[in-house]
């Protein structure tokens, strides 16, 4: 019986130490482009989904301080493509870096849909 107790508090610590997925983790979010404007050598999305309420002014930012310069000149042309034919764009954001009300910097990853 002590060893069935000794397994059971073992597995009761391995599974309290694993790392879960919190709700501000790295993940993608999909919108209709609602806003593109250039800024800081880089540009900026607005997108119509409430994910981003807790990103500064609502914002995806896509900067070359962060990212090479092709992957935000790509960015930027999928972004405009999906705006221009009124389709969803996803994009990847680690809200955990960025922390609640900081700027969600996108990791480069984008989607049309």
């Amino acid at each position: 019986m002590n060893r069935m107790k000794l397994v059971a508090v073992a597995l009761v610590l391995v599974f309290a130490v694993l790392p879960t997925k919190s709700p501000a983790a790295i993940d993608w979010y999909f919108g209709d482009v609602q806003r593109i404007y250039m800024f800081n050598g880089g540009f900026v999305l607005r997108m119509s989904t409430t994910a981003l309420d807790d990103c500064l002014h609502k914002y995806v930012y896509f900067r070359e301080v962060t990212l090479p310069e092709k992957t935000v000149d790509r960015a930027y042309s999928m972004a405009l493509s999906a705006q221009a034919s009124g389709k969803q764009l996803g994009v990847v954001i680690d809200k955990a870096i960025n922390g609640p009300g900081g700027m969600c910097e996108s990791t480069g990853d984008v989607d049309i849909r």
